[in-house]
């Protein structure tokens, strides 16, 4: 289960996979690599299958 502060539940309501967030916040279908920062994160796309988000890494912002 992910929790992040910030506003995370209210995007989690909006998009059913991680992957369909990851692809709306680039604006696009991603490539491996992309990545941008939300709620105090980094989310970064480390694998795609297709068209399809496949594995996200997810590191904390800053310091």
């Amino acid at each position: 289960v992910l929790e992040l502060d910030g506003g995370w539940s209210e995007a989690a309501d909006e998009f059913p996979t991680l992957g369909a967030y990851v692809a709306a916040r680039i604006g696009r279908i991603p490539t491996a690599g992309e990545y941008f920062e939300a709620f105090g994160h980094r989310f970064e796309v480390v694998d795609m299958d297709g068209g399809r988000v496949d594995k996200v890494l997810l590191s904390r912002s800053g310091g």
